[in-house]
């Protein structure tokens, strides 16, 4: 069916150069969508977040240093948030902005990118699908990593390589996709498997002009900064914590990726496409874009969940949406164009004649625009996949509940891996100074030969000054001190709380839950200790994280 779907880029070219109502209403749905994500900008981080701004609140020699035992993957995503940082600060909000500003690219960029290549109709099909879509505006808008950044970078590379996929490698296409496919591997080192299949479009274009020699210019800056990022990633694997995938996941992840909404306008378009040529036997002067265009759309779409999908089976699990975000984009171009096609097919027009084109622009536009005006009015936006925990409201209440109660209390974490986002809003980030600095950290290394239990004002830099995410630990031997009475009292000694923060959907003490130590854990030898000699009070959760007052 497709292959004979007969397209003339020129056409489609002018429609691009033709009526600007389409581009504005593209340019207003990607604000509308944006500001109504906005809402979301100054809520508490959750875990992954809080890594962020502890990350790039250090020094930039402090953050470059980290990389070598830390998210590796995105280091130039960190290494951009540290200048970032140090201007505009690390609030939440802040830290979110430049992912806010990514998704209002990125979803101009795809409609703009399917207008490129099918006309209008196409153009705010795309816009619409991803104005709404859950994963791209819903929770990488207002998180304070990578992903939306990346996206972005992506859709920049692929208007520069659709661009010489028809005008050959001249100067600024060459330039302009060599510096967005670089940005993008450099702010996360998964964007190299939504970049490949652009290469189809540069290979075709170079073709084309007999530039195939030339190519290089667009292959070795990719390939060398992608060569620096495996080794970081691979230095600094933390995706341990990740189950075994099967088939059922990877499907659930492209289901996630292509959105219900995308799906539904593919199934229309195409059913729509199959009957008209049943009734009328052929597809004459339908308007969509060259087959190898095609062909690029869904192998954007595809291949990066298919090429982790099977790195997971053969190698080690690491299948999330996230790392293939870009995919997204392409989805809700691809939905486009095929609705282009079945909107011109059922609705075909004489060669040179503009009228149908107007018609057919102004019914895009009007659809498009009630229908995301009325998700938002219904729904307030697609904003409602935060994540599932609260750590600004577990630091508040930790800090409130010590400062109310009699003598010391410390913090323990169990696991250990959900100590820096917690830590970042008790001692490390710009409201911590804002606390009664009564709460310390049990079991972090000693400050000039102090105690075990850490003076609270030194705890925000023991991480820093170990260029780690982790506060380390003066603990090694947790176990034998755990178990020997005498040295735990040591350790202790002056403690009248402790709140023991960990998981609400794991025990530390489980097999599984070691599964991921980026650190020595010390969560189940602190949890065993506790219950043999101290008295389980109130437990408190926020999300996904429970907090456990113990007492003596």
């Amino acid at each position: 069916m497709v292959s004979r779907m007969r397209v003339s880029s020129a056409t489609a070219d002018r429609a691009s150069t033709g009526r600007r109502l389409d581009v504005v209403v593209i340019v207003a749905l990607a604000l509308l969508a944006t500001a109504t994500a906005a809402i979301g900008l100054g809520r508490g981080f959750w875990g992954d977040e809080a890594m962020t701004a502890s990350a790039v609140q250090r020094t930039l020699p402090r953050t470059v240093a980290m990389l070598d035992a830390a998210d590796g993957g995105i280091a130039g995503y960190l290494v951009l948030m540290n200048g970032w940082a140090h201007v505009a600060g690390s609030s939440e909000i802040a830290l979110r902005l430049p992912s806010l500003v990514a998704v209002l690219v990125a979803i101009v960029g795809g409609g703009l990118l399917g207008r490129r290549l099918a006309g209008p109709v196409a153009g705010v099909t795309a816009t619409v699908i991803l104005a709404v879509h859950s994963q791209l505006v819903g929770v990488y808008a207002t998180e304070a990593r990578p992903y939306a950044l990346v996206a972005a970078a992506t859709v920049i590379a692929a208007h520069a390589a659709l661009s010489i996929s028809r005008g050959g490698l001249g100067p600024r296409p060459a330039s302009a996709f060599a510096i967005a496919a670089s940005a993008a591997v450099a702010l996360h080192f998964f964007a190299v498997l939504s970049i490949l299949p652009l290469y189809l479009w540069v290979l075709l274009g170079a073709r084309r002009r007999r530039q195939v020699g030339s190519i290089a210019v667009v292959v070795v800056p990719v390939v060398g900064v992608a060569a620096m990022m495996a080794v970081l990633a691979t230095r600094t694997f933390l995706q341990n914590w990740l189950p075994p995938v099967g088939i059922r996941d990877g499907f659930a992840v492209m289901a996630s990726l292509c959105s219900p909404l995308a799906a539904f306008v593919l199934i229309v378009g195409l059913v729509a496409i199959s009957v008209v040529r049943t009734r009328a036997g052929s597809i004459t002067r339908a308007i969509t874009c060259a087959r190898t265009d095609l062909v690029v759309l869904v192998v954007w779409a595809v291949g990066p969940v298919a090429i982790l999908f099977c790195y997971s089976l053969i190698a080690r699990p690491a299948l999330l949406a996230r790392y293939a975000l870009p995919s997204t984009i392409a989805w809700a171009v691809l939905a486009g164009v095929v609705m282009a096609v079945a909107v011109s097919t059922i609705w075909p027009r004489p060669e040179g004649v503009g009228r149908m084109d107007r018609r057919l622009s102004v019914a895009a536009v009007s659809a498009g625009v009630v229908l995301v005006v009325g998700v938002v009015a219904v729904t307030g936006g697609p904003v409602s996949k935060t994540k599932k925990e609260d750590l600004r409201a577990a630091a508040d209440w930790i800090g409130e509940s010590a400062a109310a109660r009699p003598g010391s209390s410390a913090v323990a974490f169990a696991p250990r891996w959900a100590e820096p986002g917690l830590r970042w809003y008790l001692w490390e980030g710009p409201r911590s100074g804002d606390r009664d600095h009564r709460v310390s950290l049990l079991g972090a290394a000693r400050v000039e030969g102090g105690p075990v239990v850490t003076d609270v004002p030194a705890v925000g830099q023991l991480a820093v000054q170990a260029d780690s995410l982790w506060t380390p630990s003066t603990w090694p031997d947790t176990e034998a001190v755990v178990q020997s009475r005498r040295r735990w009292a040591e350790a202790t000694v002056g403690l009248r709380t402790v709140y023991l923060v960990g998981r609400t959907d794991a025990d530390p003490c489980d097999a599984g839950a070691a599964i991921w130590e980026p650190v020595a854990d010390t969560g189940c030898g602190i949890v065993g200790a506790l219950r043999a000699g101290w008295h389980p009070r109130e437990r408190v959760t926020f999300g996904d994280t429970a907090v456990q007052m113990w007492t003596r």
